[in-house]
């Protein structure tokens, strides 16, 4: 597994959580918590 994609997750929904636009922060926090569900699963599957 790519270990790029739990940390650009977590970048992702920080950006999302500290963002003042409310759209950034919608699609930060989707694409982050996808991401480290997506990792979890990898994680899982190994």
């Amino acid at each position: 597994m790519n270990p790029l994609i739990p940390l650009k997750a977590v970048i992702l929904l920080t950006i999302g959580l500290t963002s003042k636009n409310r759209a950034v922060r919608a699609i930060g926090i989707a694409l982050g918590s996808l991401g480290l569900v997506f990792s979890a699963l990898c994680l899982a599957a190994m």
